[in-house]
């Protein structure tokens, strides 16, 4: 039932985490956001890799514009994986940082 709020330039997306496993993973789904569209469940994995660890992220989503829905899904699965991998990437930034 947690609950945060991102905010990114141009918007915002409101997640809940719907099941955990400690250590290994946690599922959510995005209870609101700046723009329409239907999420349908996420996932973010950890694993141990060498002196690191190994980030999985999985999210099925759906956008509902008519005859530019496939366009809008692709943008969709280009620009969350861009925000997503800036965001691991500063999270790395930070982590080696404090090293």
């Amino acid at each position: 039932g947690l609950q945060r709020k991102v905010s990114f330039p141009g918007g915002f997306i409101v997640e809940e985490v719907v099941g955990l496993e400690p250590g290994r993973a946690f599922d959510y789904l995005l209870r609101d956001a700046s723009i329409s569209f239907e999420h349908h469940n996420g996932r973010i994995g950890f694993a141990p890799a060498g002196d690191g660890t190994d980030i999985t992220w999985t999210s099925r989503f759906s956008v509902h514009a008519g005859a530019f829905s496939p366009i809008a899904e692709l943008a969709g699965v280009a620009l969350s994986t861009i925000g997503f991998n800036l965001a691991i990437s500063a999270v790395k930034r930070s982590v080696t940082k404090g090293q």
